[in-house]
């Protein structure tokens, strides 16, 4: 972005090489060149001609003259014989036939007439604004939308900043197919201006790509969307959404992670086309568990058991115990158990409920059948030892009533 002392820098270099040409034009004619206190440069700026509008192409505009001394009088001087219209206003040509934008700065130049001609000649114009191809910063002044443009401030360096200066722009995303760029109002980045006077982003801030949150509330599973409270922005440069510790909305539309409870610590990442944060991980109600039975009694069949006691063994991110933790589990398998005790719980997603998958176990020996021995002088058992459980200790009960044995005395 030129400064007003390189702009002054270059005028001056400007005028003094006009005077060059002076001498050699006069020359060409056959005039001595003479003292004179008439200028060969003036600032102008870029207009449509009058009931025309301002041209999309080429290198021919209209100007209006920024320095209103210069009147048409002085125009007509035979010092220069290149006179300028009353209205203020001519019409100018780009020294190198550049595109030039609408209400662009430009030194005005007067060039002459082919010699024996009368025309009057015509004003070759330089711009002393930002020329085309030239980087600039800038800060958006607008939403800016994936792939689309937003008005913006040209920015200058002051210290260890670079702050608006309120001269305004158009940059765009020029990028194909769904685009690079998308910014919020504030965002600064680097720009190129293309030759229709717009400028292409080069590089800007962006929203933080990565984000670390902990949710805020437990997760409704039938949403798509759940909330979280921002804990640190990554990506050096760039701008979190919010302020650190408030709150953000997170995406999950095919449900990844139903279960994500309160306080879970995750990551998510910025989606421009949606233009929301996508998790990419986060704590969630655990999976496995341990519990106690706390029913007088124990239990057999089925139905819901109450349990008490109840902790988390499954392994992060799947580690979380509910605020609220379950005071009851299906026995969904049939288990038998004491009060008091251990279980194995698992979480069934389709029944929305925990399960009881196992149950302390003792160690016992089983009988598990009878038979009278060939020599008819034993009754064998079958036996095995055993893991079992069971709702109330094994008792003693009557089961075969013996009769008086009859034969030989021993």
């Amino acid at each position: 972005m030129p400064t007003p002392t390189s702009l002054i820098r270059r005028v001056e270099q400007l005028e003094a090489l006009v005077q060059r040409q002076q001498q050699t034009i006069q020359g060409l004619l056959g005039r001595q060149p003479r003292a004179s206190t008439t200028r060969w440069t003036y600032l102008a700026k870029t207009v449509p001609l009058p009931n025309q509008p301002y041209p999309a192409t080429g290198n021919t505009f209209g100007i209006v003259f920024i320095d209103r001394e210069f009147t048409p009088t002085v125009g007509q001087q035979p010092a220069t014989d290149y006179p300028r219209s009353a209205a203020d206003q001519a019409i100018g040509r780009s020294i190198d036939g550049r595109y030039i934008k609408q209400g662009t700065v430009v030194v005005a130049i007067p060039a002459p007439p082919p010699p024996g001609t009368s025309d009057k000649g015509i004003w070759h114009i330089l711009p002393v604004t930002p020329e085309p191809n030239d980087l600039v910063v800038f800060q958006l002044l607008q939403e800016l939308p994936l792939g689309g443009e937003a008005e913006a401030s040209l920015c200058e360096l002051q210290g260890n900043a670079y702050v608006a200066t309120g001269e305004q722009i158009v940059v765009r995303d020029p990028s194909s197919g769904y685009g690079m760029w998308a910014g919020r109002i504030g965002f600064q980045g680097v720009a190129k201006e293309a030759s229709d006077g717009k400028y292409d982003i080069l590089h800007m801030q962006r929203v933080a790509l990565i984000v670390a949150f902990t949710t805020q509330g437990d997760r409704n599973p039938s949403s798509g969307v759940f909330t979280g409270r921002l804990v640190l922005p990554f990506q050096q440069g760039d701008q979190p959404p919010t302020g650190v510790g408030e709150l953000i909305a997170i995406q999950d539309v095919d449900v990844l992670f139903p279960r994500a409870l309160h306080g879970g610590k995750g990551l998510a990442i910025w989606n421009d086309v949606v233009g929301i944060y996508q998790c990419l991980i986060v704590q969630q109600q655990c999976i496995l568990a341990r519990a106690l039975v706390n029913q007088q009694g124990g239990f057999s069949g089925t139905g819901l058991v109450g349990i008490d006691n109840f902790a988390a063994i499954s392994p992060a991110p799947f580690n979380l115990v509910p605020a609220n933790p379950p005071q009851h589990a299906l026995n969904y398998f049939l288990h038998r158990g004491k009060d008091n005790d251990d279980l194995l719980l698992a979480w069934d997603e389709a029944a929305d409920e925990w399960i009881i998958i196992d149950v302390e176990k003792r160690q016992r020996k089983v009988v598990m059948g009878l038979r009278l021995k060939p020599d008819k002088k034993w009754i064998q058992v079958e036996e095995a030892e055993c893991a079992v459980e069971f709702a109330q200790d094994p008792q003693w009960v009557d089961k075969i009533e013996l009769g008086t044995c009859q034969g030989e005395s021993q």
